[in-house]
């Protein structure tokens, strides 16, 4: 797919390109009657309380919190009955989800979309699923609908939306002769744009001294997790190679008879959970590293994990078993080491 023109112009002028986006797509709701209520038929799909027409308003302040929602969609009784979190690929930040759900409005049926690519609606729903957990929040996921919603409670919930089935939702309820069908053909351009730039200008803090020694400390939890398996004679390392490659650094080393690896991998934390450290078992023995079978034997044991949210093992064809090993945050050296051990014994132990 070419870029849109207002895709050529974002790529080249704009730097917050997600704003850019969440404010088109305001125009339009706004502009259309027909675009406002294909995308509130969107959501009424995932929750069907909520009204088919919204006045939709952008970058909403409150004196409560420092929250900027990308956009809000208001009730007919002028309530915010729908959060919208536009997201591409930048990181969730300290009020999402909490303070956004803190903001729907009481004893009212109302839900907080996030709307990102589809490429990472996954890895978005388990990244909000592990910070519901961290703040102790209630809820109860709703796995038949296709990881799509959360519910909260009796009136709120989250919901999941990608760009495309919302946008094509638009093409498909307006006129393809109107000025609405053309700007949601400029939107998806620019949507494109930014979901597949090959590269992002970085940030200040991005290039900061302290991602730096950050990466080089993921690293180092790579050694020092396995010579602390060493130490309490659970893990052996004799013989076995550590290295690097393009993305990651790893360390092989047997727990028993398994054959064991674990990584600091940019690729898998980028593309499958919100973890920069993997586990991988391949088999018993000591030429059992690349055997299909074993892999298939090892998956089965440890098939409870796949169903687990935020995942704790997947399922790979072809692949040993791929384990996120969870880095927690606020907690020292010493009791992070002991942590990510544990994760690894726990797994060690359902064999």
């Amino acid at each position: 797919m070419k870029k849109s023109l207002l895709g050529e112009l974002a790529e080249r002028f704009v730097t917050q390109k997600e704003n850019l986006a969440s404010e088109a797509l305001n125009i339009i709701l706004n502009k259309s009657k027909e675009a406002n209520q294909a995308v509130c038929n969107v959501i009424s799909k995932l929750d069907d309380r909520i009204e088919e027409n919204l006045k939709f308003t952008t970058q909403v302040h409150s004196s409560k919190d420092s929250a900027i929602p990308d956009l809000i969609g208001y009730s007919s009784q002028n309530k915010p009955v729908v959060i919208v979190e536009a997201k591409f690929w930048a990181s969730l930040t300290k009020n999402q989800p909490e303070t956004y759900i803190s903001r729907l409005p009481d004893q009212t049926p109302s839900v907080l979309v996030f709307l990102a690519p589809q490429k990472r609606k996954y890895s978005l729903y388990m990244e909000i699923i592990s910070r519901l957990n961290e703040s102790k929040l209630d809820f109860k996921e709703n796995k038949d609908q296709n990881l799509d919603v959360i519910t909260l409670n009796t009136f709120h919930s989250i919901c999941f939306l990608n760009w495309e089935e919302v946008l094509q939702s638009i093409k498909n309820n307006v006129s393809e002769d109107s000025k609405t069908f053309s700007d949601v053909n400029q939107l998806i351009g620019l949507c494109f744009a930014i979901d597949t730039d090959s590269f992002i200008p970085f940030s200040k803090e991005e290039i900061s001294p302290m991602v730096g020694k950050r990466n080089i400390d993921f690293c180092d939890l790579v050694d020092e997790v396995v010579d602390f398996g060493k130490g309490q004679k659970e893990f052996t390392s004799k013989g076995l190679n550590k290295g690097a490659t393009k993305y990651l650094y790893y360390r092989y080393f047997k727990i028993g008879t398994y054959n064991c690896k674990i990584k600091f991998d940019n690729r898998l934390w980028y593309e499958k959970a919100n973890t920069p450290l993997w586990f991988e078992i391949f088999g018993e023995g000591k030429d059992d590293w690349e055997n299909p079978d074993s892999f298939f034997i090892l998956k089965n044991k440890l098939r409870e994990f796949e169903n687990t949210s935020p995942p704790i093992m997947y399922d790979i064809m072809g692949m040993p078993p791929l384990i996120p090993l969870y880095v927690k945050s606020g907690l020292s050296k010493d009791d992070l080491i002991k942590d990510l051990y544990n994760q690894i014994m726990n797994l060690k132990n359902n064999l």
